[in-house]
Order: structure tokens, then sequence, then C-alpha cells
């Protein structure tokens, strides 16, 4: 009987620890979300969003040529420390721009991206393994709008800049 006691114990108080770390999970996740909703990059948002770019286009989708052909024909002219401006005179506007927002709820804004899709399978989120056609050029800026970083998927075409706003 003890030992049938002890186990009802043990499997309730790791029963209760389980559900306070759901409880915990969910409190931080809603906290992450909510800062997430309400925060926003200091820079003018005129662009399409990832949602309004998803409802606007088929799947697969493929950029049209003249716009594949913008891209990778100026990519030399932007750099890491360029604008906005100079991006979308290169480039075209982008597909849609998106906020760079840290998880942790304290932290602000840390950039944005413009992002340029060639090709792209599915809706769903990117993944390079099973979307054989994902090809995307990502430009990232620093909140204050200077490119820090350029990059994708396009073979051919290098990154440049660093992965973090110096």
């Amino acid at each position: 009987m003890r030992v049938r006691t002890l186990i009802i114990r043990i499997v309730a108080v790791l029963a209760l620890g389980i559900f306070a770390v759901e409880c915990l999970d969910r409190v931080a996740t809603h906290a992450v979300i909510s800062h997430q909703r309400n925060a926003h990059c200091a820079h003018v948002k005129t662009l399409r969003t990832g949602e309004q770019w998803l409802e606007s286009v088929k799947f697969p989708y493929a950029a049209p040529r003249e716009r594949v052909r913008q891209v990778v024909d100026n990519y030399s002219r932007v750099e890491a420390g360029s604008s906005e401006k100079q991006v979308i005179e290169a480039f075209g506007p982008p597909d849609f721009d998106r906020d760079l927002i840290p998880k942790e709820p304290w932290r602000p804004c840390v950039g944005y991206d413009f992002v340029y899709y060639f090709q792209k399978s599915t809706p769903e989120t990117d993944n390079m393994l099973q979307d054989n056609a994902l090809s995307k050029i990502e430009v990232s800026f620093t909140p204050d709008g200077k490119v820090y970083r350029i990059g994708g998927t396009v073979v051919g075409l290098q990154h440049k800049g660093s992965s973090m706003p110096s």
C-alpha cells in the first residue's frame, strides 16, 4: 500500500510540474505574439505584407522573367549600407516587406526584410528541403533603413554583408 501511495504522489507531482511548464509556455507565447502584433519598425510601410502577397499569387509561383532579370542584372548595384530607395531603384518594389521582431518581448524591432521571390511551390512556410523550386532574395535592413545583408537561394548570387546588423 505504501508503494502505491508513493507512486500516486510521484505521478501527481510530475503532472503538476508538467502543467506548470505548459502554463508558463502559454504565457510566454502569448507575450511574444502580443509583442509581435504591437511592435513595429519605424520605417514607413507602404509595401505589401507577406499575407497580402500570398493572397495575390497562385502556386506554384514563378516571377515574371523581367522581374528576375531586373534583380539579377542589378544585384551588383546593391551593397551593405545601401538605402531602401537604392534597393527599390535597382530591384523594383519587393513582393512584400516584413518586420524583424525578436522573440524577446522586451526588445524592440531589429529591422525589416524586403523579399523577392523568383519561384515558390506552395504558400507554406519556406522549407528548402521540401521546396525544390524555392528561389528568393532577401534584403535585410537596420531599423534606420540601411542594408546589412543581401542573400537568398538564387544560384550564382553570392550573399553580401553580415547576418547581424553592425
